[in-house]
């Protein structure tokens, strides 16, 4: 839970740490995840369970079939939310859900494809990969 960060320069594949303090230009380009930190920064935006403090939701787990790889949750508050399942291995990972803290319809936010889950579902994940389901 709390603030996610991106540093100056991150958005644009800074390779050193900066300086504190003190005047340190950032070499700005273009970055494959330029597009990526744009787009989580809207999400944090567009989404008030997203929002900091008692503006937004809390973090609550989805607990799912490989917990020691993957890392699913919901925040969801009155009238929005998101359902993030995210792979924290090199392999793939199929995963299902004992709670049901996150059934119901979605978008997905990086394909723009519906999404639906009950509790017969599951889901596929590549090696690294991640899923963010907005709920409006």
């Amino acid at each position: 839970e709390g603030i996610p960060l991106i540093y100056n320069g991150q958005e644009a594949g800074n390779e050193k740490r900066l300086e504190f303090f003190e005047k340190d230009p950032i070499t700005w380009r273009p970055h494959p995840n330029a597009e990526l930190f744009t787009r989580l920064t809207a999400l944090k935006h567009d989404v008030k369970a997203l929002w900091n403090g008692a503006a937004g939701a809390r973090m609550i787990p989805a607990v799912n079939s490989a917990p020691q790889k993957v890392l699913s949750f919901t925040r969801f508050s009155d009238d929005n939310g998101v359902f993030a399942v995210i792979n924290f291995s090199p392999e793939p990972q199929s995963v299902t859900f004992t709670e049901h803290l996150h059934f119901g319809s979605y978008e997905d936010y990086f394909s723009n494809s519906d999404a639906s889950f009950d509790k017969g579902s599951s889901l596929d994940l590549e090696p690294w990969g991640y899923r963010v389901y907005v709920k409006r």
